[in-house]
């Protein structure tokens, strides 16, 4: 019995390595109760998935650039006694289920413990205020990976049933990014100091974070990090080779692009939603970048 859990645990720990290679680090391993070395192998993985989700580390300085690869937009519809009646070919994908298993199946044998003692708090406050409420959950894939999530439940209008939904972006090394350069821009990047490095990596993750919001002045930036603006500017385009602005311009188009493409969100919607105060301004941003309009891109 012991020989077969340990099976099955370096199968998980086979599988989500397997995953990461692919460019997919939004799984996890779910930890085990035991002290071993194993379960120190699954703490570094885990670890390592969240470090390569917001940062590839190259040729000894940082480089987090990457591409959005697919929106995977994931929804189930349970009946009264959360059992799942219907659900979306991306579930399918993402869990790795097929249809005959997830048809009438319990939806909490998709979770994790903890979030199925998370869903039977969640039962009561639905049939209470019947409304809407997001919650983090956690799913288990066919290979036993783990897939955090933030998920809405709602209740549907005039019927017993509810809906749970959820998306997640896939990423992919930036494989056009080219690190190559001149001989003096080598040597710069040689002489950057580690707290540097990190320094920028916090700028650039702040910048996705807030990418639907204004962009601040880098005078503002510079003092939120605790740098001075020639710093900020200059190291920024030394490891990127664009500038801040450009930089966050380019990452709200590439996103308004595949909410277009994978969504039937309106798109003064989505205009909003990537950080832009009209549609118009949207619009001439998009067609300067990609060379045509958002109404040209054909719609999922």
């Amino acid at each position: 019995m012991d020989r077969q859990i340990t099976k099955d645990r370096i199968r998980r720990i086979s599988e989500m390595i397997l995953e990461m290679a692919q460019g997919n680090f939004v799984f996890q391993i779910e930890r085990s109760k035991e002290d071993d070395e194993l379960e120190g192998l699954t703490v570094l993985v885990n670890m390592m998935a969240q470090e390569m989700e917001a940062s590839l580390l190259h040729l000894r300085y940082i480089n987090p650039r990457y591409n959005y690869k697919n929106l995977l937009q994931a929804a189930f519809v349970l009946d009264c006694d959360f059992k799942i009646i219907h659900f979306t070919t991306d579930a399918v994908d993402l869990l790795g289920f097929d249809d005959k298993f997830l048809n009438n199946c319990l939806f909490e044998h998709l979770l994790t413990e903890s979030s199925i003692l998370l869903l039977n708090d969640i039962k009561s406050e639905l049939n209470y205020n019947n409304g809407s409420i997001t919650v983090s959950i956690n799913y288990k894939t066919k290979t036993d990976l783990i897939l955090p999530t933030l998920c809405t439940i709602s209740k549907l209008v005039e019927t017993e049933n509810y809906i749970i939904s959820f998306a997640v972006i896939l990423r992919e090394e930036k494989q056009d990014f080219n690190l190559s350069g001149t001989e003096e821009r080598n040597d710069l990047m040689e002489k950057l100091s580690y707290a540097d490095i990190q320094l920028i990596q916090k700028v650039y993750d702040y910048i996705l974070a807030n990418i639907d919001l204004p962009l601040p002045t880098i005078q503002e930036l510079s003092r939120m990090f605790n740098t001075n603006e020639f710093k900020l500017k200059h190291v920024f385009r030394l490891m990127f080779n664009t500038s801040i602005y450009k930089f966050y311009t380019t990452e709200r188009l590439k996103k308004a692009h595949l909410l277009i493409q994978q969504t039937t969100i309106p798109l003064k919607n989505i205009a909003d939603l990537t950080g832009f105060s009209t549609y118009p301004n949207f619009s001439r941003a998009f067609k300067n970048h990609y060379g045509f309009t958002p109404n040209e891109i054909k719609r999922r």
